[in-house]
């Protein structure tokens, strides 16, 4: 078995503060969906539940996909180019997708 190949030390700075920048974001999106709800409270009908319907839904997509690419990139690190490439206009903001395009 060949020996696996360590990445530079700044690829693997950039990794980890790119892993740190998803958990971050999955947590401010679980503080969105919650905060949604009070806010829903507080706008009242008619709209009340389409607004925390449709925030609800953007941040479980959002917050699917990044943890989605968290676990590609913690199993197969060699395949996270691939599928930032596959999501990039789902995120746009993150620091890898910049990079790959």
């Amino acid at each position: 078995m060949p020996a696996l190949r360590r990445p530079p030390q700044a690829e693997r700075s950039a990794r980890a503060l790119w892993r740190v920048h998803q958990a971050v974001l999955v947590t401010l999106l679980s503080v969105l969906a919650i905060g949604s709800w009070w806010l829903a409270a507080w706008v009242g009908q008619p709209v009340r539940y389409t607004l925390f319907a449709a925030v609800l839904a953007l941040a479980v997509a959002d917050g699917t996909m990044r943890v989605h690419l968290l676990f590609v990139e913690s199993q197969t690190p060699a395949a996270i180019v691939r599928q930032l490439a596959r999501t990039a206009c789902g995120s746009r903001g993150s620091t890898w997708s910049s990079r790959s395009s």
